[in-house]
């Protein structure tokens, strides 16, 4: 995690789960309906990061960290079995 000063997006680092994000931003939303953004548009090693809002209620963002982990889970259980 890198701090930021007055921020209410997310950058959330997926090196360690796929290449480029604009795959797994896609599986999230069909899979869990919730809408994360593709790091891919800003360049660079973007492609790495999702961005996330946080600018909500925490009721809210509570529900949307909880489908982001189901999300990741199922994006993993699904790579599992296309090998």
């Amino acid at each position: 995690m890198v701090c930021s000063d007055a921020t209410y997006l997310l950058w959330l680092d997926c090196t360690d789960i796929i290449g480029d994000t604009a795959q797994l931003c896609s599986f999230i939303r069909k899979e869990t309906g919730l809408y994360l953004s593709s790091g891919s548009q800003y360049r660079g090693n973007g492609n790495r990061f999702m961005r996330m809002n946080i600018a909500c209620p925490k009721s809210i963002l509570d529900d949307g960290l909880l489908r982001l982990n189901q999300g990741v889970r199922a994006y993993e259980q699904w790579v599992v079995k296309q090998c």
